[in-house]
């Protein structure tokens, strides 16, 4: 665990990047693939943002057409900062929060994969 507490800023931008969309890797791997590519910066947001959906629609609160793609990008825009934020800050904890992303990726890249599969 000692090798986490001192990486460089540039390894921990690349552990992050990793962590965060490494799950969606099934991507490369689907006869549809340049279709799913290029959402794949915006994936784990994309699964938030349809969780919000959903939980807004029991409440009978649409969210517009043209605002699921920036609500998706801005979701994955705070994810990935969230996740830097805090692998900068808890060098002690880096590896709990590189797992426990890791883990939640995984969840939201298996969410994607049932998209897929619908």
């Amino acid at each position: 665990m000692m090798p986490l507490q001192n990486m460089s800023r540039k390894a921990i931008v690349s552990l992050t990047l990793a962590i965060c969309y490494a799950p969606f890797s099934w991507i490369l791997f689907i006869p549809e693939r340049w279709q799913w590519i290029k959402f794949w910066p915006i994936l784990p947001g994309t699964m938030l943002a349809d969780l919000l959906r959903f939980c807004l629609s029991k409440f009978r609160i649409e969210i517009a057409e043209w605002l699921r793609m920036p609500l998706a990008m801005l979701m994955s825009a705070a994810i990935l900062a969230g996740i830097l934020f805090l692998m900068f800050r808890t060098s002690r904890w880096r590896f709990m929060v590189a797992a426990l992303a890791l883990v939640a990726m995984i969840f939201f890249s298996l969410g994607a994969y049932g998209m897929y599969r619908a």
